[in-house]
């Protein structure tokens, strides 16, 4: 297109309303006149996602931090009241969040606006999403929000309608309301359920409901109303009725001090009751409550306790899983695990027979000891086959056998002052004594009954007589444990008295041997001028 073309174009196009400027060879961009409006930028094709886009570009070489990237102001500069009303009265702008980079672009939205002012920064749209407001937030539709919502101890007024799950103390969270889907409003406090508040409007309380002086429950012209008076006392309107339990603190009453039927409750807790009964009964002065009597903390009795009906029960424990019954005539009965728990050496269980259904245990294992070094049992009856079992995991036992004995189990040893010395059997058909010392068998006879071997020395007191021949399969050995010689000596029979034959084994220092003929015969030895011997006959054969 000629250099004239164009300029005959742009003059026509700004020369007359609805004037257009086309731009591209195929003129699919237009900027056309709005009369007495503006201009209209339009994208002319038609295909799909055809949009017109304008850009504002910086030519900054080095964007740093609070680099403005593009800015459209909004100004009424022939204004005639001039100062303020000229200057620029809005707004929007790019600006960098700081240093640009390969990696980073970071930028902020800004809206600015004026009030008596060139415009100045309002709202701000940072790059990460988060929209700053210096002013105020109207809201004309709803307001979901799916993050936090923090208002950074900001008040909440002139609220509508608030749509909640729960509500937590921003500075504990142990602390909280909660909306459930089935009516139920729950409070919580210290981490744990401490009201609830149901479809049916009741209130549960996981405590105490404390009500101050002069306080009331019901209005005044209720019938069944409640009031309490600046003195503490608590007063009906119409005779209570309680469904459950009434829990009376320390120090409160029923009834006044002078009514002879009261009921009052001591500083630690102890139940009086006055009563005009003239009875000497079991019953006199007694608290009777036709429907039972429920106590949530300790009873204290200082008197007698009387249970004045046959069979009567003590439970103990919430589901009852241990049960006192009385035997009419006869004694007391427990059932379930029986364990003694807290009974110190001061303390007495008095009584003829205590009868057990189950095991008898202690609170804990090694935690109790049956009698004392001071009060000891008596006798202990056992069952025939009854087994005692020693040990954590019963690794010694005796087991009764029946008409017999005791049986210690295994190898398994009864030990006497220390482990060296002890009776047991290491195995099948073998018997035991160990000592490190002496064993020592005191009786006028001891009567053994088989071989018997001998792997130390034998020392012998006593004369031992035998009515067998013994037999020496190596040999026999004399020797006198003083500074002589040994000797035999071969008595002869005891019609002769105590005439015997003794060999003395030489002074010598060497051996001498002695060798018997291997045919009968007879040694003899003669009396020499050194030695005057006695005649010595051995008969051989």
């Amino acid at each position: 297109m000629s250099r004239a073309r164009i300029i005959a174009d742009l003059s026509g196009g700004f020369g007359i309303d609805s004037g257009a400027l086309s731009f591209g060879t195929d003129k699919e961009i237009t900027l056309t006149h709005d009369p007495d409006d503006g201009l209209i930028l339009k994208h002319a094709a038609t295909a799909d996602d055809s949009f017109p886009e304008l850009t504002l570009q910086t030519g900054d070489t080095d964007i740093a931090i609070n680099d403005l990237l593009g800015k459209i102001n909004f100004q009424a500069p022939d204004e005639g009241a001039g100062t303020d009303a000229i200057l620029v009265a809005g707004a929007i702008a790019a600006i960098s969040e700081g240093d640009f980079s390969s990696s980073s672009n970071a930028t902020s939205l800004i809206f600015q606006t004026g009030a008596s002012e060139t415009a100045t920064t309002k709202m701000t749209l940072s790059s990460g999403g988060n929209l700053t407001v210096t002013g105020n937030v109207s809201v004309g539709g709803d307001l979901d929000v799916t993050g936090d919502f923090d208002m950074s101890d900001a008040n909440l007024t002139n609220v509508g309608s608030i749509s909640l799950d729960s509500i937590t103390g921003d500075t504990d969270a142990n602390t909280s309301i909660t909306f459930s889907g089935s009516d139920v409003i729950t409070f919580a406090t210290g981490g744990a359920t401490a009201a609830t508040l149901n479809a049916s409007q009741v209130l549960t309380l996981s405590g105490n409901l404390i009500i101050p002086n002069a306080g009331t429950i019901g209005s005044a012209s209720d019938t069944d109303a409640l009031s309490i008076s600046s003195g503490g006392v608590v007063n009906f309107t119409a005779r209570p009725t309680f469904a459950a339990s009434l829990t009376i603190q320390d120090g409160g009453s029923i009834g006044s001090a002078s009514d002879l039927n009261a009921v009052t409750i001591s500083s630690a807790g102890v139940v009086a009751v006055t009563s005009t009964t003239g009875s000497t009964g079991a019953t006199s002065g007694a608290l009777t409550v036709a429907g039972g009597v429920g106590i949530a903390a300790d009873l204290s009795v200082g008197d007698d306790l009387f249970f004045v009906s046959d069979a009567a029960i003590i439970k103990f424990g919430v589901d009852s899983d241990i049960n006192l019954t009385h035997v009419a005539d006869t004694g007391l009965t427990l059932d379930g695990t029986f364990t003694a728990v807290g009974i110190t050496s001061s303390s007495t269980l008095q009584g003829t027979t205590v009868t057990a259904t189950t095991a008898f245990v202690p609170d804990a294992s090694d935690g109790a000891a049956l009698g004392t070094s001071s009060l000891e049992f008596s006798d202990l009856f056992l069952a025939d086959a009854a087994v005692i079992s020693l040990g954590d995991d019963d690794d010694v036992t005796i087991t009764h056998v029946a008409d017999t004995g005791v049986l210690i189990n295994g190898a398994s040893v009864v030990q006497f002052r220390d482990s060296a010395i002890n009776i047991g059997s290491p195995a099948d058909g073998d018997l035991d004594i160990n000592a490190d010392d002496e064993i020592e068998l005191n009786s006028t006879l001891i009567d053994i009954n088989g071989n018997v071997e001998i792997s130390g020395t034998t020392a012998q007191v006593g004369v031992a007589t035998s009515t067998a021949k013994d037999i020496f399969n190596a040999g026999m050995s004399t020797k006198n444990g003083a500074t002589s010689a040994g000797f035999v000596e071969f008595f002869e029979d005891s019609d002769n008295g105590t005439n015997k034959v003794t060999v003395i084994g030489p002074a010598s220092t060497a051996d001498v041997t002695l060798t018997l003929p291997n045919s009968a015969g007879t040694i003899a030895t003669t009396a020499t001028a050194a030695d005057e011997a006695t005649a010595l006959a051995i008969a051989l054969g």
